[in-house]
C-alpha cells in the first residue's frame, strides 16, 4: 500500500493542475489501501484484492452498489474540489456492471455522484432524494487500451470529465454538499482499480 505525498509525478497522473497541490496517489500495491479503509476479504456480496491493483468481485448481486471513500486527505485537508483520477479496467458482463470514480459524497444525506465505465458506455449518476439515476451518459472513446483513466476536474463552478485525457464532458452540479471522493462499483463483474490520485484545491 502506498498512499503518500507526490509532486513530480503528479502532473503525469492528473495534469497541469496536479503541480499546485501535493497529490495523494494510492497505487494498491498491497492491503489494507486507502489508510485502512479498504481491506482484502469478503466485503458483503463483494470480495476485495489488492496485489499491485485493487479488484472489487461480485458474481452474486446485480444491484450491489460498493463504494469505499476518503473523507479526510493527510493533514486534516479536504478533499472538497479536488481534481481526482483513477485507472479503471476489468469485465462488465451486463449493460449496469461499471467502475469509476466516486466523488461529493455526503454523509448526512448520502447523497453522491459517480462517474463510471462499462464495457461500451460512461455514465455520470447522481444519487440524491430520489435515489440512483443518470445525469449524462454516452459511448466511450475509441481506445486500443484495456485499462480507461478517469478523471475529475473542477473548474469554476463546473466539473469536466476526463475519459483518457480527453474531455467528455462539463457538467453543473448544485445541491451536492458532500466532499468525499474514492471508488465506486455497479452491479455484477470484476473491476480492478489502480493509481488513484487526488489533488486538493489549491489555496
Amino acid at each position: 500500500m502506498r498512499l503518500a505525498p507526490l509532486v513530480v509525478g503528479a502532473a503525469l497522473l492528473l495534469g497541469p493542475a496536479a503541480v499546485l497541490a501535493d497529490t495523494l496517489v494510492e497505487t494498491f500495491d498491497g492491503g489494507p489501501a486507502l489508510d485502512g479503509i479498504l481491506t482484502p476479504g469478503a466485503d458483503g456480496a463483494w470480495t476485495v484484492t489488492i496485489d499491485g491493483v485493487a479488484e472489487l468481485a461480485n458474481d452474486q448481486d446485480a444491484n450491489a452498489i460498493k463504494f469505499y471513500k476518503i473523507n479526510t486527505l493527510r493533514g486534516g485537508v479536504s478533499p472538497a474540489g479536488a481534481a481526482v483520477a483513477v485507472d479503471v479496467s476489468g469485465d462488465f458482463p451486463t449493460k449496469n456492471s461499471a467502475a469509476g470514480l466516486l466523488y461529493r459524497h455526503d454523509d448526512a444525506t448520502r447523497s453522491y455522484l459517480a462517474f463510471v465505465v462499462g464495457a461500451q458506455r460512461w455514465t455520470l449518476y447522481q444519487r440524491g432524494p430520489d435515489g440512483m439515476r443518470p445525469r449524462l451518459s454516452a459511448a466511450l472513446p475509441p481506445s486500443q487500451e484495456s485499462v480507461r483513466r478517469l478523471r475529475i476536474q473542477p473548474e469554476d463552478d463546473k466539473l469536466v470529465l476526463e475519459i483518457d485525457g480527453k474531455p467528455v464532458a462539463n457538467v453543473q452540479i448544485a445541491g451536492m454538499p458532500g466532499s468525499g471522493v474514492g471508488i465506486v462499483a455497479l452491479s455484477t463483474g470484476r473491476f480492478d482499480f489502480d493509481n488513484l490520485a487526488v489533488v486538493p484545491k489549491a489555496s
